[in-house]
């Protein structure tokens, strides 16, 4: 008999192909049946989902449709700046809560895995006074962690939310140290990553000059800026190094002015939203020769918790090159499994990815030394067995 599990998360993909948590939809279907899974997430601007192909999905409602975005799109930590945020929240606390208490009152499940456990822990709060055997499993993703550590309010609620998980799990080595250091939790944090959600796609065959490729959403975390005055430096060196952009977001317009103004206009070329492990992004990653991953962290302390996407490149066998930020250290070793250049430094960032096509040798030894770590480390079967024992509280056989 399967399991009946509930993933209780502030964002889920809202249709196939959405850029919203890909890996969360990925991950259901690999637990099946193992697991059948039902999903309590907040709305987004009305939407009136009830289910995702056979997942249930249960949205509430917290405001007006037309100014529910505190998920989804750009993450709450981004949305600070913003006069209603405050109050936002605190609807979205209240109205989950009470939703909560509604929906779980008349369903039963084994297991409560709460995604983003701030503020998803109020949730799983309310459905335990209808699930007393439920088991609570917290899974950092690394923004809430990262937020908490400059907030101690916060992490103060936090600490007290923990009281009710039978189980921590982090997505990186990062995520689940920092986490340890700011919530002291009495039990160790396992780290659970997830696996790829892209399609398997042959290798294109080499080009002309440098393609570098950048997939993300072009927001200020992602470091988009940093890449193009890289991509300057590249070009300026005599490189003949072209960027494709995959991804949109509100920074888009303010990005591609910038480009036109470092003169690369006829260097980058961006794409914008590719449906997530469609064919069309597959191809991208397979066109290029080094992918980048620019994160930074932000000024509200919010980084990378993992580099989803720089793991869906070192499965494609491609080289990655990125900042040492937030999570992306866990996932690559400098010189072994990838290339980190100091954070928020556009000519380092230059430099390693000149580094990485100056040597096609060492670079394609450090692609597959990072492929077969991505397979071992990041494969769905293992993640999915890890779960399965989290969720049971016995070791597989």
């Amino acid at each position: 008999m399967s399991l009946r599990v509930c993933f209780i998360t502030s964002s889920f993909s809202r249709g196939p192909g959405d850029h919203s948590t890909p890996w969360l939809v990925r991950l259901i279907e690999e637990l099946r049946p193992g697991a059948e899974v039902t999903v309590f997430a907040p709305s987004f601007r009305g939407l009136p989902q009830t289910a995702l192909g056979s997942t249930p999905v249960h949205r509430f409602r917290y405001w007006p449709a037309g100014g529910e975005d505190l998920t989804h799109e750009d993450t709450a930590p981004e949305k600070m700046g913003s006069p209603l945020f405050a109050i936002k929240v605190a609807s979205y606390i209240i109205c989950g809560s009470f939703s909560a208490l509604l929906f779980f009152s008349r369903r039963r499940f084994d297991v409560l895995h709460v995604h983003w456990p701030f503020p998803q822990g109020f949730f799983a709060a309310a459905a335990l006074i209808f699930n007393p055997r439920a088991r609570v499993v917290y899974h950092f993703h690394g923004s809430e962690v990262f937020l908490a550590s400059s907030r101690p309010l916060l992490a103060s609620v936090f600490r007290l939310l923990i009281r009710i998980a039978d189980v921590l799990v982090a997505n990186s080595l990062v995520t689940a140290g920092e986490a340890r250091r700011i919530f002291t939790p009495p039990g160790q944090i396992e780290v659970i990553p997830f696996g790829t959600t892209l399609p398997e796609f042959k290798a294109a065959a080499g080009g002309d000059g440098l393609r570098l490729l950048f997939v993300g959403r072009l927001i200020g975390r992602k470091g988009l800026s940093y890449l193009l005055r890289a991509l300057k430096n590249i070009r300026g060196s005599g490189l003949q190094a072209t960027l494709s952009v995959a991804g949109d977001g509100p920074l888009r317009k303010d990005l591609e002015r910038e480009t036109a103004e470092l003169g690369l206009s006829g260097a980058v070329d961006f794409k914008g939203y590719l449906p997530a492990g469609s064919s069309l992004l597959a191809a991208e990653y397979s066109a290029c020769d080094i992918f980048i991953l620019p994160s930074v962290t932000d000024e509200l302390g919010n980084s990378e918790g993992l580099g989803m996407t720089a793991i869906d490149a070192m499965l494609m066998g491609k080289p990655v090159v990125a900042f040492a930020s937030g999570g992306i250290a866990s996932v690559i070793s400098d010189g072994v499994t990838g290339f980190l250049a100091r954070e928020k430094d556009p000519e380092d960032l230059a430099r390693k990815i000149k580094l990485a096509f100056s040597d096609p040798g060492r670079t394609a030894i450090i692609a597959a030394e990072a492929r077969r770590r991505a397979e071992d480390e990041f494969s769905w079967q293992k993640v999915t067995r890890k779960l399965l024992e989290i969720y049971t509280d016995r070791k597989l056989s």
